[in-house]
């Protein structure tokens, strides 16, 4: 009789626990589904405008949605795609310095990622739309290093050597050869 009264309150208890933990998986993967439906919707009605520029305050509440996802999601394979589209609309927004961050997180997180080498690539970008020549050679050397016959190896040559010139003079040179 004990050991019935046993196996019944073990039984009891491993049954109530086991559904918190069903509940708890459930939850998050309402919270998960929620999230990327007001994800799906925001993008939607970005794409549906006419206006090809970002609004700032809309590309501010898109970041902060993605962020959010990456934030309470880290381990989902959609991060590394969040984390590039944080990277294109703070750059859209003229956020650079927060655009490089994100770009930084995906190659470095995520270096066999698809979108690696590209984020990499938009981060030397942006770091010369910061007027910042030194880290962006730095970056467009990294990304030549890593990738070397990536898609953008050969662009980020380029990139290095308009950073050295100054963009008008490299144009100039290019124009010259023709």
């Amino acid at each position: 009789m004990k050991y019935s009264l046993v196996f019944l309150s073990l039984f009891v208890l491993f049954a109530c626990t086991n559904n918190g933990q069903t509940t708890s998986i459930h939850s998050e993967q309402n919270e998960r589904d929620l999230l990327l439906a007001e994800i799906n919707q925001m993008e939607a009605d970005h794409r549906s405008s006419e206006v090809l520029e970002v609004d700032s305050m809309k590309g501010v509440g898109m970041i902060e949605k993605y962020q959010s996802f990456v934030t309470n999601f880290p381990e989902d394979g959609m991060v590394p795609e969040l984390l590039f589209k944080c990277g294109e609309l703070s750059s859209g927004i003229r956020d650079y310095w927060a655009a490089t961050k994100y770009f930084n997180d995906l190659h470095l997180k995520y270096p066999d990622h698809p979108l690696a080498e590209q984020a990499l690539f938009l981060q030397g970008v942006c770091f010369l739309d910061l007027g910042q020549s030194a880290y962006a050679v730095q970056t467009f050397e990294d990304l030549r290093q890593r990738f070397p016959d990536g898609s953008y190896s050969e662009m980020a040559g380029d990139m290095i050597e308009m950073a050295i010139m100054g963009e008008e003079e490299y144009y100039e040179s290019k124009f010259e050869k023709e």
